[in-house]
């Protein structure tokens, strides 16, 4: 369980299905929804270096004990923690350096919202 969480986190922050509050976004100047979705993916990556410092750590602390049943180390468990933020830290990178965009965010920052794109798919 622990693994599909962490896996499918790295594959969240890629393809941008992370909560956003847009409610209160949407107020905003599309200059400033910019400078917000730079922002976001900037905590995103400290967050992710952090999670990578630490996971190994954890990694390094757990790998002392032994699973009863498999007889993995422990550590085992939680060695998708640091994989998976090095793979969000990539994807943040590349977002910053704008090596891609998702559409997600492109509508966030052209302030075209989920509801108007399924309101529009349903009259086509």
């Amino acid at each position: 369980m622990v693994w599909m969480t962490f896996a499918a986190m790295s594959i969240g922050v890629k393809e941008e299905v992370h909560i956003r509050i847009e409610f209160f976004m949407s107020r905003f100047p599309k200059p400033f929804r910019k400078l917000i979705v730079v922002l976001d993916n900037v905590v995103l990556l400290a967050v992710n270096v952090f999670m990578v410092y630490f996971g190994i750590q954890l990694v390094k602390l757990t790998g002392i004990s032994k699973l009863p049943v498999t007889g993995l180390p422990s550590s085992a468990v939680f060695y998708l923690i640091p994989i998976s933020a090095v793979t969000s830290c990539l994807a943040l990178v590349g977002k910053l350096f704008g090596l891609y965009k998702t559409r997600s965010e492109k509508n966030f920052v052209e302030g075209i919202y989920e509801e108007e794109i399924l309101a529009e798919e349903e009259h086509s």
